[in-house]
């Protein structure tokens, strides 16, 4: 209704850190955009993990 979407991935520990997210979630935005002609997208973060 408003052209608004959230994302969110969950990662283990020991992935964190090799950009792994970053590319997915640059991909997933980039299709968002472009693609389902949205206005916003929203993802929440986890504080404990600094590079969220």
């Amino acid at each position: 209704m408003h052209s608004t979407a959230e994302i969110g991935f969950i990662l283990s520990k020991d992935h964190w850190g090799k950009g792994i997210i970053l590319e997915a979630a640059t991909e997933v935005i980039e299709f968002g955009f472009n693609k389902m002609k949205l206005n916003r997208i929203e993802a929440p973060c986890m504080v404990e993990n600094i590079q969220s």
